[in-house]
C-alpha cells in the first residue's frame, strides 16, 4: 500500500511528546506503515550524537536526516552521507562570535561529540548526556570536521530539551533577532539560519534544509510521494517540500493554517497522518 511513500518526521514535539518520550500509538502506526512498504525516517535539526536516543526509541529504515538538513545518517553503515559542510573557517566563526556576543552559550555540533569553548555550563552538559551526546570543551582551533552545524542558545534555565520551545523574555529574543541579523550581514551568503525553537539559532551551510534534503532523499529512493511532518518554524523548508504536508494543532502558530492537521504531539501526532494516508493517496492527496 505504501511502496511509493517515504514518511519524514521532525523528532522533538512531533513524535515526541512535549516532554521528550515517545507515544507508544507512534510507534506502533510506524511499524504497521513500514510492514505495507512504507519509508520512514526522521528530519531532525539533532546531530548524530543528539539523535542515537531516537534509534533506540524509533523504528526507521531509511537515512536518518540529521542537522536541519546538512547531513545525512545510514544507521546501518553508521556513516554520513549526503553531506553538506559550511564553507567556513570553524575557528574564525566561533571566535567572531564570541568576541561580539559573549554572554551567549555557543555550541559546534560535530559527529561525535558537542563542543563548547569558553566556560563549561551544567545544564547544557546534562541536556547533551541525557540526550546520549557526549560534551567537550576544546579551544576554536581544534573543532574537528565536517564543520556541520553551531548553534547559539539563550540562558538556560534547566536541563530540559523542552525549555527550548518555550517562549523567552524580551531581552533574550531581541538578542537572537541581533545575532541573526549580524551573522546575515557577515557570512549570509554561506549560512542557512534556523530558529529551531524560541530559544536556539541553528546555523548551516547555505542551500541546506530539512526540505531539500527529505526531497533528495525521496528521489534516490525511488518514493513518489513524501509525507512531512513537523511543529517548528524550521520545519517550514520541509512542510512546503512535501507532496503531503501535516502539523501538529499545538505546533507553532504561524504555521497552523498552510498545511494540514493532525493530532497534538501528547496524542500520537505521527499515528494520526498514518491514519489519513490511505484516503488521501487514494484521492491523490486532495
Amino acid at each position: 500500500m505504501f511502496s511509493d511513500v517515504l514518511i519524514c518526521a521532525d523528532y522533538d514535539r512531533t513524535l515526541t511528546d512535549p516532554f521528550g518520550s515517545v507515544p507508544e500509538s507512534n510507534v506502533k502506526a510506524i511499524q504497521e506503515f513500514m510492514a505495507k512498504g512504507g519509508a520512514f525516517t526522521v528530519n531532525t535539526g539533532r546531530s548524530v550524537p543528539m539523535a542515537s536516543a531516537i534509534f533506540a526509541k524509533v523504528p526507521i529504515n531509511a537515512p536518518a536526516l540529521l542537522y536541519n538538513g546538512a547531513a545525512a545518517y545510514d544507521t546501518v553503515t553508521r556513516q554520513l552521507t549526503m553531506c553538506h559542510p559550511l564553507e567556513l573557517n570553524p575557528e574564525e566563526v566561533v571566535t567572531s562570535i564570541h568576541e561580539r556576543f559573549p554572554q551567549v552559550l555557543l555550541e559546534v555540533q560535530g559527529v561525535d561529540a558537542h563542543y563548547g569553548f569558553w566556560g563549561k555550563n551544567h545544564f547544557w552538559e546534562e541536556m547533551c548526556k541525557a540526550n546520549g551526546a557526549k560534551t567537550k570543551m576544546i579551544r576554536p582551533h581544534e573543532i574537528p570536521r565536517p564543520f556541520l552545524k553551531f548553534s547559539m542558545t539563550g540562558t538556560l534555565e534547566s536541563s530540559a530539551v523542552s525549555q527550548l520551545f518555550l517562549p523567552i523574555y524580551h531581552e533574550e529574543a531581541a538578542l537572537l533577532d541581533e545575532i541573526t541579523l549580524w551573522m546575515g550581514e557577515k557570512w549570509g551568503e554561506k549560512i542557512t539560519i534556523a530558529r529551531a525553537g524560541y530559544r536556539i539559532l541553528d546555523v548551516q551551510a547555505a542551500g541546506t534544509s530539512k526540505g531539500a534534503l527529505g526531497r533528495s532523499l525521496a528521489k534516490a529512493m525511488g518514493r513518489k510521494v513524501l509525507v512531512c511532518i513537523g511543529d517548528e518554524e524550521n520545519d517550514r523548508s520541509m512542510l512546503e517540500e512535501g507532496d503531503l504536508s501535516f502539523v501538529p494543532t499545538d505546533g507553532r502558530a504561524s504555521l497552523q493554517g498552510l498545511f494540514r492537521s493532525c493530532a497534538p504531539c501528547a496524542e500520537g501526532s505521527v499515528a494520526s497522518v498514518i491514519a489519513q494516508l490511505p484516503r488521501l493517496l487514494e484521492k491523490g492527496g486532495a
